[in-house]
């Protein structure tokens, strides 16, 4: 019988400004998501950003590993 690979996956978690507190939440959640259903995360990236229109640690995310938006 194959064996079945755990799906792979990438975690981007975005806060506008550095005064929030909310990132290592996002993280924490994203995570526990992931491993509930046996994903594995091989990149997370956490994006300190003010309403930028480009980011691109996300842009490489996706590009990279393909994303679901």
């Amino acid at each position: 019988m194959a064996r079945v690979e755990p799906l792979r996956g990438g975690l981007y978690a975005r806060i506008s400004t550095h005064d929030q507190q909310t990132l290592p939440l996002q993280v924490k959640a994203m995570r526990q998501y992931a491993r509930r259903r046996s994903w594995k995360v091989v990149k997370a990236i956490e994006d300190v950003d003010s309403g930028a229109s480009e980011r691109p640690q996300r842009e490489e995310l996706s590009k990279r590993h393909g994303a679901v938006r």
